[in-house]
């Protein structure tokens, strides 16, 4: 059985082969050369709905956010009960300031996983910009119940905590 970079070569034109490499390609952290099977993918089958949702998280990765945006937003409208699709919409419009528009996709995240620490993790920062400090304290209480080692793991939340907390 030929790898995914074989059968990308063998039948240039086969969409699936450049998204199944472009999957591989991600795995090992090419997010460039990621992003670029799942455009080839999408150029031969426009619409492809894991390709699309590829290409987001790869351009995500390469924090190329604005292209990374119309991506993301695609997949929210056609998995809307998707929520790691509202989640990484989420990070990208609060990548690109969209404060509103983040918490919106963190809230819609968490409405279909209420455990979710890193989509509480996030609302909390999305919070505080329209003053809303005591949602944000308690958004990241819940993040740091689910998993205590989010602080450690990201140490901006250990900031906000103090920020929210007075403490």
């Amino acid at each position: 059985m030929p790898s995914a970079d074989e059968a990308a070569r063998i039948d240039p034109d086969f969409a699936e082969a450049h998204g199944d490499l472009g999957a591989v390609l991600g795995k090992q952290g090419r997010w460039a050369d990621c992003a670029a099977a799942h455009r080839r993918a999408l150029e031969l089958l426009p619409g492809q709905l894991e390709a699309t949702y590829n290409l987001g998280v790869a351009l995500m990765m390469l924090e190329d956010f604005e292209g990374a945006e119309p991506y993301l937003r695609r997949i929210t409208e056609l998995t809307p009960e998707d929520p790691d699709a509202w989640y990484r919409h989420g990070v990208v419009l609060a990548q690109l300031s969209r404060c509103a528009e983040a918490l919106d996709s963190f809230e819609r995240t968490l409405s279909q996983d209420p455990d979710h620490e890193e989509a509480h993790a996030m609302a909390a920062r999305e919070l505080v910009h329209f003053d809303r400090k005591g949602e944000a304290r308690d958004h990241l209480a819940r993040a740091m119940a689910l998993r205590p080692q989010l602080f450690d793991e990201w140490e901006e939340l250990a900031d906000l905590w103090h920020e929210v907390c007075g403490a």
